[in-house]
């Protein structure tokens, strides 16, 4: 019995933790398009025009080993445009890796 309450709970919340993955893709307007994950940047710049400012870093990329491990096979760069709107519209930042919006986030006007 105690077995069959657990698989009702994993199976019953199991979609409930993917929530707070969803709730964290933001989408923005930029006149009448919707930029979201997966935007390119020919597509972005068309509609919202250049970023007010980029940054670049380097980041880690890995795989992993049959028994489950991962390792450190190189590093690619990811770009992050950032758009100012105004007083009236949160700061927005996009994540660019490999000329696709990997992330859209809103910022407070305090970062």
């Amino acid at each position: 019995m105690i077995i069959g309450r657990t698989l009702l709970f994993t199976v019953l919340s199991g979609p409930l933790l993917l929530i707070p993955a969803i709730s964290q893709a933001d989408t923005i307007r930029c006149g009448t398009a919707l930029i979201r994950e997966g935007a390119t940047a020919s597509r972005i710049r068309e509609n919202c025009g250049d970023p007010a400012s980029v940054e670049s870093s380097a980041e880690p990329v890995y795989e992993r080993r049959p028994d489950g491990t991962t390792y450190q096979v190189g590093t690619i760069t990811v770009d992050y445009w950032f758009y100012d709107f105004g007083n009236r519209r949160n700061p927005v930042r996009i994540s660019m890796k490999g000329g696709l919006a990997e992330k859209v986030e809103r910022l407070s006007h305090n970062q």
